[in-house]
């Protein structure tokens, strides 16, 4: 390549570089009064230049792709939670240390129950209105975690928010080991 085009190349660089459009590239030259034939040499010569690199490039964009999709894959399928309707399904899932979740009514508190790896998660996601402000407070976004042995998890986990909470951890537990310690009947 001679150093005329070497130079051409820089400045068409420099110009792509800078936001140009090639079109804007040719446009400049057309202006500094190259013929056509010779900007369609620049350009022919700049292009054969850039091959190898855009080759590297599709090759690679390519193999990134692949790599992307697999991901996506291997993600919707391994970790995405089994939202379960009821409690027999959730209740199979953890069972087999799976990966799911249930939400239930109880009363007037509504608990999110997730597993995941043979953890049993407990949490308040929602009071009734007409539970004091307080209760509110107290209980609202409070959770605990309970580990359980594959294949011997117990339904009654699930039957209710106190029930089995021995070996869980967290500030719901908390709570309700406090408010059973100071006497409240309905959380024993």
């Amino acid at each position: 390549m001679t150093e005329f085009m070497e130079q051409v190349h820089k400045i068409i660089d420099l110009n792509l570089e800078k936001g140009k459009t090639i079109a804007d590239v040719r446009k400049k030259l057309k202006r500094a009064k190259y013929s056509d034939e010779m900007i369609n040499k620049i350009f022919e010569s700049y292009n054969r230049k850039q091959m190898p690199f855009l080759k590297r490039n599709k090759q690679l964009l390519y193999i990134l792709g692949i790599m992307v999709l697999i991901s996506f894959t291997i993600l919707a399928f391994t970790s995405c939670a089994t939202r379960c309707d009821d409690k027999t399904c959730f209740f199979e899932k953890a069972n087999d240390c799976g990966t799911a979740e249930f939400t239930q009514a109880e009363d007037t508190i509504t608990i999110e129950y997730k597993i995941d790896n043979c953890i049993l998660t407990k949490t308040i996601t929602e009071l009734d209105e007409s539970e004091p402000e307080a209760i509110h407070e107290l209980f609202q976004d409070q959770q605990m975690v309970c580990p359980y042995v594959k294949n011997n998890f117990n339904f009654e986990s699930i039957d209710s928010f106190l029930n089995n909470i021995e070996d869980c951890e967290g500030s719901l537990k908390q709570i309700v080991l406090q408010l059973r310690a100071v006497g409240i009947q309905q959380l024993t």
